[in-house]
């Protein structure tokens, strides 16, 4: 958000300095829409990107207003955000659920959006579909 503008590049640019690695969980919702979310962060993640992707991964941080949502709507979801990213140039290779909560029904959609990890507290997610890396 704008109004964290600097104290997020503060925060990157000292994480830069120590060389420490990070996952960037990004809520894209309103991210291509300039009067909502826009504004400077779109620009620092595709510099990030294309510049320290050695550094920093950006994952998808799909949003949802609530847990359990069948499979087409979390497919949907997941899929609008990540249509928001790729116009940016970023491809993300993990997704983290919101609140962490993953379900099948998530672990089915991640995997047919092309997601390679995902990041979730479950401990019954199997890991021969995706990488799951649990909190």
């Amino acid at each position: 958000m704008d109004w964290l503008e600097k104290e997020s590049i503060d925060l990157l640019d000292a994480y830069k300095e120590r060389n420490i690695p990070a996952v960037l969980g990004v809520i894209s919702r309103n991210l291509d829409n300039l009067n909502v979310g826009g504004g400077f962060l779109p620009g620092m993640l595709q510099e990030l990107h294309q510049n320290d992707s050695d550094l920093f991964e950006i994952a998808e941080y799909a949003y949802s207003d609530r847990d359990g949502q069948s499979y087409e709507i979390q497919k949907r979801s997941i899929n609008d955000s990540l249509q928001v990213l790729l116009r940016l140039g970023i491809r993300p290779a993990t997704l983290i659920p919101s609140r962490l909560n993953a379900y099948e029904d998530t672990v089915r959609a991640a995997e047919e959006l092309g997601f390679e990890n995902i990041i979730a507290s479950s401990q019954s997610l199997d890991p021969d579909r995706l990488k799951v890396l649990n909190t």
